[in-house]
């Protein structure tokens, strides 16, 4: 049955950030939202700021759930969050569907933050799996 639904802007949030065909039969994707209507200005530089855990000393973190990305060019005008409370596995046979609909895709830099950010909300997994040369400076516990 396929049950009709409106689109959604979705980031690969497996996780290497890749779809790693042949190794699993699932994927990762988490939703893009608005960010919080109810955040004021203050609010929401914090929010920008705690995606990078690695300049964050010991405070606390703003956002523990979501990463902010800025607007895409031709699909929106606004900065969005990434939201890991809403991650979703996929079957792997969506691939080609998933890559043709594809409008973005995040710098290195970003992309590192991002697994270092949703990899601490997991469960605190550090970056093991990134080349040394590729690691930003290690974050407090």
């Amino acid at each position: 049955m396929v049950v009709p639904a409106k689109p959604e802007l979705v980031v690969i949030a497996s996780h290497d950030c890749e779809f790693n065909e042949g190794k699993r039969n699932k994927m990762l994707v988490a939703r893009i939202q608005a960010i919080p209507g109810n955040l004021g200005e203050a609010e929401r530089e914090q929010l920008r700021l705690s995606n990078d855990l690695a300049a964050i000393s010991g405070g606390s973190v703003s956002g523990v759930d979501s990463f902010v990305v800025a607007p895409i060019e031709g699909v929106t005008d606004e900065e969005k969050v990434i939201s890991f409370g809403t991650l979703t596995p996929l079957p792997m046979k969506m691939h080609d569907e998933l890559c043709s609909l594809k409008c973005a895709e995040m710098r290195h830099e970003e992309r590192l933050k991002f697994k270092r950010k949703l990899g601490w909300f997991l469960g605190g997994r550090g970056d093991e799996d990134i080349p040394v040369e590729d690691r930003i400076e290690p974050y407090g516990t």
